[in-house]
């Protein structure tokens, strides 16, 4: 009888070390579980806008015109029209600055495929055939421009009043 007595605690102590081994363990992995959650979720709040623009030039997969690049890139948060983008593209070497050819792409856009050149004639009102060239960004060209307009976004903030005036200030105060 005696032996029953001394056995039975022990057994009950091995499964108590046994359940807070478990316990640990679990917690160590749902704290894990929850740090890996975090870095997933603040990845993707990174990545949100790249997402909205992926999604917008896939959508539409064809050439489209440098005002409505402008405005898909104001769409995603960069504050731009198509006089602004434009001079960009030509600081940068994309489209040509010269008189006679006047923001056409430049070689170097066409043999990368960022952008294309559009030829139509039309008959104007005094019967005589006109040849327009239009400029347009191709769906690759999107996806490139963007990243480098986001990357260059300071470009842009330094051209519009408000933000250059709000710099301004915060410099006079440092």
């Amino acid at each position: 009888m005696e032996n029953e007595l001394t056995t039975e605690p022990c057994a009950a102590q091995n499964t108590d070390n046994w359940q807070g081994s478990l316990l640990e363990f679990m917690t160590k992995e749902l704290q894990n579980e929850r740090t890996l959650r975090r870095e997933a979720e603040a990845k993707l709040e990174a990545q949100q806008y790249k997402v909205l623009f992926a999604d917008t030039v896939t959508a539409g997969s064809e050439s489209i015109l440098v005002r409505e690049m402008a405005g898909r890139l104001k769409q995603n948060g960069l504050d731009i029209g198509q006089n602004r983008l434009f001079e960009w593209l030509r600081e940068n070497g994309y489209v040509y600055k010269k008189q006679s050819s006047y923001n056409l792409p430049t070689q170097k856009s066409l043999q990368l495929k960022l952008m294309e050149v559009y030829i139509h004639t039309r008959t104007d009102s005094s019967g005589n055939l006109v040849t327009e060239k239009t400029t347009k960004v191709t769906a690759r060209g999107q996806e490139y421009f963007f990243k480098r307009l986001m990357a260059d976004r300071i470009f842009f903030d330094e051209r519009i009043p408000a933000v250059r005036e709000m710099r301004q200030k915060e410099k006079e105060q440092a």
